[in-house]
């Protein structure tokens, strides 16, 4: 049954004008320029409300929650639109309202009934239990203007339960009295719902909202937006909550971008993609984290679908610059910063918190699922690193999600920029995807300038069937089919598939570098784009701690064998003290072998313990076996290195839990390598798939 039924109500009210504004700042000028405007205090607004539903509204000031509910309660007509009420009406607008201050309790229970549509028999049968639930019997024949701002509350709102009404307008008197009489009001509000009255509850108390509400409604400069459920509303409605100056919002078809005193939030389809946090920069200096929503922020709308926020930090001598643009493309956020002195700073981030629903990743050619988030988990987890040159990612649901898939563009402005894809802790309950940029420590302090970060795109609008045929374009142009394996070469590391089934894990195929007490893999290098011609797979990789590129190149040389081939360009004389080449395995590879001797992987070693070298004794050789249930035997095989060369099998701790097959290269009797400008081949290599 309909209760409450509004057509396009709206209502206006006329501004001030007259004496008054003839003595103000604008004379006559005003009074004339004034007399015939008008406020809107309620735009054009249809709202249906059934039998024994609690509805939630919501808004900042000024935003009509009053305005509405005293249309319905017939205080004020409507200026234009229609409204039907059906059932009795017992309302809670203003403090007091309808009670006279100079008589008494007893007398202003009779007089407030009556104006709700009460006959006096009526009132004497619950008389009592109206005193009773106002805890006034001792001040109930004493004259109103004496009671407290919270006695009064307390003895309007008992008149107007005990009214017995079919609909209950109640607007915030829920924030007046103690906490014992709140909690009082819930209990009996929820009384009132169970017993299928209907509920209109206006209140800034959005956990009281929560509580009692069915549906939420959310008034916006007297427009009305609904986002679905109550949850979705109230956070909605909590992404613009502060000072209107550091708040913009964008609206583009079927997405929207609130953005927040430094934090953005993005939705499609009145869904929101980002957890809590959003998107946002965090600034690490001096020991201490400074986050964007840590300064003082304006925002102007430097075009329709175009927005710029300047925040300037209480703890920091930077301005901090935010611009987000939002059309066809999607989200576009560009990212710059100044400091006004010279500063220390470690690094500095965008990050976007992605809601935990997200639970598959999709980079270049690889694709993957997030490990779960439990209470175990106290910490950040990296999931994926991803080269500069590979800055884009998507997130999906699973296979029965709804979510829309959500693609990321991340470019960085300085060669120092880093991409990864993290896991938050527990708490946070989010995908974390980030463009870091570290400053080297001799970079300290930075002088004052203006500095640009990079540029995120965020587009939740592409279709899942072509991004699935994006992935396998892509997945072809870094991987090549032999007879019984697959190898894909991305981000300085060859993955190897059997049938589909990883046969490798954590880093795959890899490369590490030590020069002095430094170590270098090959994930840490910034990594071209894999290039595909023929049989052959290639890419180049540098780093900015070793003054050199590595190039990888990868070839079928047979139909059940990979020739791979490491080399080093140095730019100037560089010292190697070793290095080596490591093929990380999964968990069904079993046994190890050398020419020398063999042995068994085994179980892992505890957490902290690191990679245990599982050899007796360290023999010179070329080549080591892998070998295990329902997996090809591999055999990693060296016909080309700088000096001695020795097989070893490596078994993790649990935190990693992989077997490693190792050829590890050292100078020998020398110091170290000594290498000069110009190419080096550190490997050359064939992976063997199956028996010799």
């Amino acid at each position: 049954m309909v209760v409450i039924e509004a057509s396009d109500i709206t209502k206006t009210y006329p501004t001030q004008g007259g004496k008054r504004a003839l003595l103000g700042r604008g004379g006559i000028g005003t009074f004339f320029a004034t007399k015939k405007a008008s406020d809107a205090a309620l735009a054009p607004l249809s709202l249906t409300v059934h039998a024994g539903e609690a509805l939630g509204i919501i808004g900042r000031n000024g935003s009509g929650k009053s305005t509405l509910l005293k249309i319905i309660a017939g205080v004020t007509a409507p200026t234009s639109g229609t409204l039907n009420v059906n059932g009795r009406v017992a309302s809670l607008l203003e403090l007091g309202a309808g009670f006279h201050p100079m008589l008494t309790g007893r007398e202003n229970v009779y007089l407030n009934a009556g104006l709700l549509g009460m006959r006096h028999a009526q009132v004497d049968a619950c008389f009592d239990d109206i005193v009773e639930f106002a805890e006034l019997a001792e001040a109930i024949d004493h004259t109103v203007d004496t009671y407290s701002s919270g006695m009064f509350v307390r003895l309007a709102f008992s008149v107007a339960i005990h009214t017995n009404p079919d609909v209950f307008l109640v607007d915030e008197v829920l924030a007046v009295g103690d906490e014992s009489f709140q909690r009082k009001c819930r209990a009996r509000i929820l009384a009132l719902k169970a017993a299928g009255k209907t509920i209109l509850f206006v209140s800034h108390d959005l956990g009281s909202i929560q509580a009692l509400c069915d549906r939420v409604l959310l008034l916006d400069r007297g427009t009305a937006l609904s986002r679905g459920n109550a949850q979705d509303t109230i956070d909605f409605y909590l992404r613009q909550i502060g000072e209107t100056k550091g708040i913009g919002h964008l609206v583009h078809n079927d997405t929207e971008a609130i953005f927040n005193h430094g934090r953005i939030a993005l939705f499609h389809r009145q869904r929101e993609l980002t957890a809590p946090l959003g998107i946002k920069v965090q600034f690490y200096s001096m020991g201490t984290y400074h986050e964007s929503t840590d300064a003082l922020w304006h925002v102007s709308e430097t075009a329709p679908t175009t927005l710029t926020g300047s925040g300037t930090f209480p703890r920091l001598p930077v301005t901090l610059h935010m611009t987000c643009t939002l059309d066809d493309t999607g989200l576009v956020v560009t990212v710059s910063w100044e400091n006004t002195q010279a500063l220390n700073l470690s690094y500095v981030a965008l990050q976007v918190f992605a809601v935990s629903s997200y639970a598959q990743w999709h980079a270049g050619s690889r694709s993957g699922a997030f490990p779960p988030i439990g209470p175990e988990n106290h910490q950040w987890s990296t999931v994926l690193t991803l080269p500069p040159s590979e800055g884009t990612c998507e997130l999906a649901g699973d296979g029965d999600s709804d979510l829309p898939p959500l693609c990321f563009s991340l470019e960085g402005d300085t060669s120092g920029a880093r991409f990864q894809l993290d896991n938050s802790d527990y708490m946070g309950q989010a995908r974390i995807i980030h463009l870091t940029e570290a400053i080297p420590t001799g970079a300290n302090p930075l002088p004052p300038e203006k500095r640009h970060l990079g540029t995120l795109t965020m587009d939740p609008t592409q279709d899942p069937q072509g991004l699935e045929k994006l992935r396998t374009q892509r997945r072809d142009a870094q991987r090549l089919d032999l007879a019984s394996i697959s190898a894909i070469l991305h981000d300085g590391q060859v993955q190897l598939l059997g049938d589909g089934i990883p046969l490798t894990d954590g880093l795959h195929c890899h490369l590490q570098l030590r020069t002095g007490d430094l170590w270098v893999l090959g994930h840490d290098f910034s990594w071209a784009v894999t290039a595909k011609q023929d049989d052959t797979l290639t890419a180049t990789g540098r780093v900015q701690r070793i003054p050199c590129a590595i190039a990888w190149t990868v070839s079928a040389i047979a139909a059940d064998t990979l020739e791979l081939q490491l080399e080093l360009t140095a730019d100037q004389e560089l010292e190697l003290t070793e290095y080596n080449l490591s093929l990380c395995l999964a968990t069904a590879y079993d046994e190890w072998a050398t020419p020398s001797e063999s042995g068994h992987f085994g179980n892992a070693t505890k957490t902290g313990r690191g990679w245990t070298h599982l050899n007796s004794a360290y023999t010179e050789g070329t080549s080591i076996v892998a070998q295990g249930k329902d997996v090809p035997t591999l055999t990693l095989t060296a016909s080309e290195h700088l000096g001695n060369a020795y097989p070893t099998a490596i078994r993790t701790d649990t935190d990693q839990d992989l077997r490693v097959l190792q050829l590890l290269c050292n100078p020998g009797q020398q110091r170290a390598f000594a290498l000069g400008t110009g190419a080096h081949t550190l490997f050359r290599a064939t992976l063997h798939v199956g028996s010799q």
